[in-house]
């Protein structure tokens, strides 16, 4: 079940996706929350679904009121307590997420500094297509900064190659960001 909010310059989503290990003693669900920006491919975009988001987040990773994967429902389940969580979860945490993200600027920033790989070719071909050097320095070392410190340095010099290609058919490749790229032994990398 999906509920959608369409602004200006984003599309919002709140999912309700079921579980597929239920069973009928034990039902889990999850609440998924979804940001699209709008022209950040073409104008053309249409938010179908949660996965179809540039940002995408659950509940627990928005409200302090769920801090387990996935919301649980068994004979057992306190109902009246579960609907004040939610509610509050929505109310205090929710709405002010999307009002946060309602803008094009904020998902951007969002995207630059949160969102490591997913969406990555995306990023980088509207950063590109905007000429926003700075931006595309900051994403870049993130994503080294994370790589590096979760994957080694084989893959990070993999990505790094078919970004530090991306960004040469984009016309986009400054030396500078040409160092970035290459570098793995400074900058506090390691």
């Amino acid at each position: 079940m999906n509920f959608y909010k369409v602004n200006t310059e984003t599309q919002q989503i709140i999912n309700f996706q079921k579980s597929h290990g239920n069973s009928s003693n034990h039902f889990i669900f999850y609440i998924n929350c979804g940001i699209l920006i709008n022209d950040l491919i073409n104008n053309q975009r249409e938010l179908k679904t949660e996965s179809q988001s540039d940002i995408r987040k659950r509940i627990q990773d928005i409200s302090e009121y769920f801090t387990e994967d996935g919301i649980q429902l068994s004979n057992e389940t306190d109902f009246d307590n579960l609907k004040d969580r939610i509610s509050k979860a929505f109310k205090e945490h929710i709405v002010l997420y999307f009002d946060n993200y309602s803008t094009k600027k904020a998902c951007i920033s969002e995207m630059v500094n949160k969102n490591g790989l997913y969406k990555n070719e995306e990023l980088l071909d509207y950063l590109c297509r905007k000429n926003d050097s700075d931006l595309i320095m900051k994403y870049v070392e993130n994503v080294k900064k994370m790589l590096l410190k979760n994957s080694g340095i084989e893959r990070t010099e993999k990505i790094m190659a078919r970004f530090e290609n991306q960004l040469k058919s984009n016309g986009s490749l400054t030396l500078e960001l040409e160092n970035v790229l290459k570098t793995m032994g400074n900058k506090g990398y390691n």
